[in-house]
């Protein structure tokens, strides 16, 4: 596509460079910089890969063309199929016995893309014809090749027979045709036949705010139906004045707008209007956009974010996209997820533009994220793109045409960005489409989905580019359709521990070791048509070999302890699967990682000159066993055993334990 308006070209290079260095301290997140805003050109866009399928039906006596600019300038004032103000188009309408040759669509803004469509009627009886069919089957050829002798003409710029199977799904929206590849290529149109999405949904955006008065989503925009706006009262008492529109936790207010480019833009491939016969369209016509803005300029806290994750759950969103990193793992930011999770909302992580790890980053590095690589118009995950065992799937990332805030680098409201901010929201849409179908979907349901329904591109299975593929909306859906239900399996425990710049200080501080001959593992799997599940755990990240941990062909469909013997474990960091097979013999997968296996403390009978570990601290003059609720003062003993009241690697034997007292009311074990 050639562009016409640009940024400068160290805004292009820091683009090239995918990220930007920036100093901060371990407590602030940062989005994830170097997409490239574009002015946009309706200009001729280079030719793309489309993946192969199904030739749909179209109608046997029409064909649409769109004219080039000077094309159209020169058929502006047309009078008839014959006299188009171009000898030539007039040769060829006379040659194919074109009956009309008329506007696609009338439009106020005639400088629009979308008015260089034209409709041509051929004479010909209409009926719906497809290529290979023995019926339809020839005049389906002559169609096509009708439209490519307009493609030919010098003054078209692309033409097409005139698709009808689909036209409910595809949009009328200019740029659609013309930019919005990455909607073609996860074949959203398709998925459209079976839904544009629910007004019933909410996607929430974390990011800098959005323009809620932008033509594209105005009709899009979640409103808090609990509160009435403007009355100073906090209506709905969820701690929020006056939040009809959302929240502005960078401010304090009830007024999440932004000018900002990044929040508008993944907010528009989510869920901006189609079939509006302007701009773009989102992977769900019909979603509704929640705006937390957690974002002034390019930083937030932790806390921040956080907070603004907890309130979209609280206040019925049911999918979250995230589109920003952090280089420290946080204990925080794991229970936000996880209360995600369990309230059944569905998070989205951009896995981010650093070209390493994912599972360093956070929340990419999260258990119950799903986490998104980026992917280009060749279907490869570029150099920049954060990658590892952590990736669930990829999706389109540069260059991507969505709503941007008007101004002098987007007069018409409309440009592209590229990083996987922006590949991370058409996984938010596909999710928020199955939730249209299926609202009583598990967030694990939905992962599984979208996973299974991928592309499988990169190596054969998962792998650490694409992880179980490049994002595909129609099987997404599709599978829904058959088999909403599949089985989804999820680990508790043991969980991912990942502190890469600081993992001597998780060690001191926040120790998540195993050790032992019965470690209590905890795991559910819920869906049908279970037949076994195995648990096991390997060396590293990518463990060439695993070690069976437990098996069973009973159905943990509640969260169920598992007994680990970690002493027939690798020491070090393991991995953690635990794969689900259904009757067909089909596998779901869950992992963990980095947990650390550590070898047992031997038992020990001491005296009580003997010092003890407790938790994470020692405390000298109890025997191990003992009950030690009260340690010596040189030991505050507020380990995670002495919070049971037991000292060492004791635990109360007794479920009569009570808080009252915070001692066992029988021995330690």
């Amino acid at each position: 596509m050639k562009i016409k308006n640009v940024l400068p070209l160290a805004a292009i290079l820091l683009f090239i460079l995918a990220v930007a260095k920036i100093t901060y301290d371990n407590s602030a997140f940062f989005i994830e910089l170097g997409q490239n805003i574009l002015g946009y050109s309706g200009e001729k866009e280079e030719e793309i890969r489309m993946e192969k399928h199904v030739e749909p039906g179209y109608l046997s006596n029409s064909i649409l063309v769109k004219m080039t600019p000077e094309g159209h300038k020169k058929a502006k004032d047309f009078k008839g199929p014959e006299d188009t103000g171009i000898a030539s188009l007039d040769k060829l309408n006379k040659e194919n016995k074109a009956l009309k040759f008329e506007k696609a669509a009338e439009l106020a803004d005639e400088e629009h893309e979308l008015s260089r469509w034209y409709l041509v009627t051929l004479d010909e009886s209409e009926e719906v014809v497809k290529e290979g069919d023995p019926v339809t089957g020839e005049k389906a050829k002559k169609v096509k090749s009708v439209a490519e002798k307009y493609a030919d003409d010098p003054n078209v710029e692309f033409a097409e027979p005139n698709y009808m199977e689909y036209l409910t799904a595809v949009p009328n929206d200019p740029y659609y045709s013309s930019d919005m590849w990455s909607m073609k290529r996860i074949r959203a149109e398709y998925a459209w036949n079976e839904t544009v999405g629910s007004s019933d949904v909410v996607v929430a955006v974390i990011d800098g705010g959005i323009n809620r008065t932008h033509p594209e989503l105005k009709n899009n925009i979640w409103t808090n139906q609990d509160e009435v706006p403007g009355n100073g009262i906090d209506d709905d008492r969820n701690g929020f004045i006056d939040d009809y529109y959302g929240w502005d936790f960078a401010n304090g207010d009830n007024e999440p707008l932004s000018g900002d480019f990044h929040g508008n833009h993944i907010a528009g491939t989510i869920a901006a209007e189609g079939n509006n016969n302007m701009g773009v369209v989102g992977v769900g016509w019909n979603l509704k956009i929640m705006s937390v803005k957690t974002f002034e300029g390019s930083g937030a806290s932790l806390n921040r974010c956080m907070k603004g994750i907890t309130y979209a759950v609280d206040n019925g969103a049911k999918v979250v996209s995230c589109s920003f990193i952090s280089s420290t793992f946080s204990e925080y930011s794991r229970s936000t997820m996880r209360y995600a999770h369990s309230k059944g909302v569905v998070v989205v992580a951009a896995a981010g533009n650093e070209g390493l790890d994912a599972l360093d980053y956070d929340p990419s590095g999260q258990d119950f994220t799903i986490t998104v690589s980026g992917t280009d118009k060749n279907d490869l995950v570029p150099y920049w793109s954060n990658r590892g065992e952590k990736i669930d799937v990829g999706a389109p990332g540069i260059p991507i045409t969505s709503i941007c805030p008007f101004g002098p680098y987007s007069p018409t409201g409309f440009c592209d960005g590229g990083g996987t901010s922006f590949s991370a929201p058409h996984v938010a849409g596909v999710a928020a489409l199955l939730f249209s179908k299926y609202p009583n979907l598990s967030p694990e349901e939905v992962r599984q989905l979208i996973r299974m329904g991928a592309d499988d591109l990169g190596g054969s299975g998962k792998d650490t580019l694409f992880g179980y593929g490049r994002l595909n909306a129609e099987k997404t859906v599709s599978l829904a359709a058959s088999n909403p239900h599949m089985l989804a399996p999820v680990i508790y425990s043991p969980q991912t521990h990942t502190a890469p710049y600081s993992q001597e200080y998780y060690n001191q501080h926040f120790p998540i070791n195993i050790s032992g001959a019965n470690y209590q593992g905890q795991i559910k799997i819920t869906g049908d048509s279970f037949a076994n599940y195995r648990l096991e755990a390997g060396l590293g990240r990518s463990p060439t070999e695993w070690v069976l941990v437990a098996t069973s062909n009973r159905q943990p469909a509640t969260v169920t302890n598992v007994s680990i013997d970690t002493t027939k474990l690798p020491l070090g960091l393991n991995t953690f699967r635990l794969t689900a097979v259904d009757s067909n013999g089909k596998e779901y997968q869950f992992q963990t990682f980095d947990v650390n296996v550590v070898e047992t403390p031997a038992t020990t009978t001491t005296t009580s000159t003997t010092t003890i570990p407790c938790g994470n601290r020692v405390c000298s003059g109890r025997a191990a066993g003992e009950d030690c609720f009260t340690c010596p003062t040189d030991c505050a003993c507020i380990g995670r055993r002495c919070s049971q009241g037991c000292c060492g690697d004791g635990v109360c034997n007794s479920k009569e334990n009570t808080t009252k007292t915070n001692r066992c009311l029988l021995d330690c074990n």
